[in-house]
């Protein structure tokens, strides 16, 4: 199956475009046909190398689609009523039983996951039923809830590096009668629900997106079709992936070419086709025209306006952050940010103590490649876990007094993320299967004994 992707105006497309656009007035439908015409027109070479480049490679790929350019986000949301003080309408509530779930309430900027439905005027009167995958569209299931959770989980994980809260909870400028303009550098809506039906296309793509929504003319909403993701894509990893995905348009980002490594198993978050990895991060690589992106860097720019994260846990041993707990059992949490981020932890035993020191990244969607230290009180690395089977890490150590772990990230770009850490009492220990006496009188001789290790 070939990877059926549309790809992006530029200036010459857009020129004829806008003339056509006067003369069809209102009529959405016609002028979402002549788009797609200028844009196959435009892009076909490019498009048949892709399609000749994947083919071979990939089954089944999530199609994807985005309204990239400013000034045709600006012209199709025109031709539809919108006006820079139009408000948005009121839209229809479901007692879904969405739980309230926030990544980070104090952010600057916010992103919400809207499950439950979602009427937009700016997008041809577009209404998002409410998400459903058991035909009962009124109530969530267990798995339902799982679901929800779970995309919630992956994409509060690819967005942790940032200064951005991903919530279920709507934000006030994103709620009914509140002016369009108001969000702007403030709130992105993701629908996520139904099929591109919705938007009255009959294709099967999984997310569409404008370029820069969070900031322009157009209103701040991406859209994400689970409904159209189907067979063993029809997840919540593919759902979370395609709704970071979309929300990167909306910040800006273009498709990155050729991101991904089929025998990693790994893939960019802005490839051009999501190809059901269970690895997907951000990247730095050459874009669909041929330019250098630096994810991280251009969603934390000053264009979004929220920037990184802020540092939460202090990143050398003078100024290190206490673990909570007393006695062996010691816990805390923390993201590791862009760039070279170091989080210093300390804890203090009041006797000598074998300790079991574990890191584990986001239970859904991990993007954190974890390293563990153990070092001393001028930071020297006493020790180090970087296991290469798995992205978490766990040292045991012997310790008394004060002592310091380190978390950090391979260095990879992208490889950041959530984590969690924990002390525990280890009961590691060496014993031999009977007490046994090696005598060995002469050279060359040997004896045997046996040694058993365990936790």
């Amino acid at each position: 199956m070939g990877i059926d992707v549309d790809h992006d105006f530029h200036a010459d497309a857009l020129v004829d475009l806008s003339q056509e656009v006067g003369r069809l007035g209102s009529n959405y439908a016609e002028i979402e046909s002549l788009v797609r015409l200028a844009e196959q027109q435009h892009n076909h070479e490019a498009s048949q190398k892709h399609h000749h480049e994947l083919d071979h490679e990939v089954h089944g790929p999530i199609q994807l689609q985005s309204h990239h350019d400013d000034e045709l986000a600006s012209a199709t949301a025109e031709v539809v009523g919108f006006t820079g003080g139009q408000t948005i309408a009121a839209a229809t509530t479901f007692a879904l039983g969405i739980p309230a779930l926030s990544s980070l309430p104090t952010a600057l900027a916010t992103m919400y996951l809207d499950f439950d439905g979602h009427f937009e005027a700016t997008w041809g009167d577009a209404t998002t039923p409410p998400f459903d995958r058991d035909g009962n569209p009124s109530t969530l299931s267990s798995e339902e809830l799982t679901f929800v959770e779970d995309v919630w989980r992956i994409v509060a994980e690819d967005y942790a590096p940032l200064n951005i809260n991903v919530t279920t909870v709507e934000p006030a400028v994103l709620a009914d009668g509140v002016q369009i303009g108001d969000a702007n550098g403030k709130a992105l809506r993701l629908a996520i629900g139904g099929t591109p039906a919705v938007l009255g296309r009959s294709d099967s793509i999984a997310g569409i997106a404008r370029y820069n929504s969070f900031t322009n003319s157009a209103a701040n909403i991406a859209y994400v079709f689970p409904e159209s993701i189907s067979g063993s894509y029809l997840s919540a990893v593919s759902a979370g992936m395609v709704s970071s995905h979309e929300a990167g348009h909306s910040f800006g980002l273009r498709h990155l070419n050729g991101a991904y490594d089929l025998t990693a198993q790994w893939q960019g978050i802005m490839n051009t086709s999501l190809l059901g990895f269970e690895d997907a991060y951000w990247l730095a690589a050459t874009d669909d025209l041929g330019n250098f992106q630096d994810d991280m860097a251009m969603l934390a720019s000053s264009l979004n306006g929220f920037g990184y994260r802020p540092d939460d846990v202090a990143n050398t041993v003078a100024s290190a952050t206490p673990l909570a707990g007393s006695g062996t059992s010691f816990s805390g949490s923390g993201v590791i940010g862009a760039g070279n981020d170091v989080d210093v932890w300390s804890l203090t035993t009041t006797n000598t103590q074998s300790l079991r020191v574990s890191v584990a990244g986001s239970s859904v969607g991990q993007n954190l490649d974890a390293v563990l230290d153990f070092v001393d009180a001028a930071g020297n690395v006493i020790l180090t876990s970087n296991p290469g089977d798995s992205n978490d890490a766990e040292l045991f150590v012997e310790a008394s007094g004060t002592i310091y772990v380190v978390v950090r990230g391979t260095g990879e770009y992208g490889r950041v993320g959530q984590y969690s850490i924990s002390v525990s009492e280890s009961t590691v220990g060496v014993t031999t299967a009977h007490p046994v006496r090696l005598n060995v009188s002469e050279a060359g001789l040997s004896d045997q004994f046996s040694v058993s290790l365990h936790r």
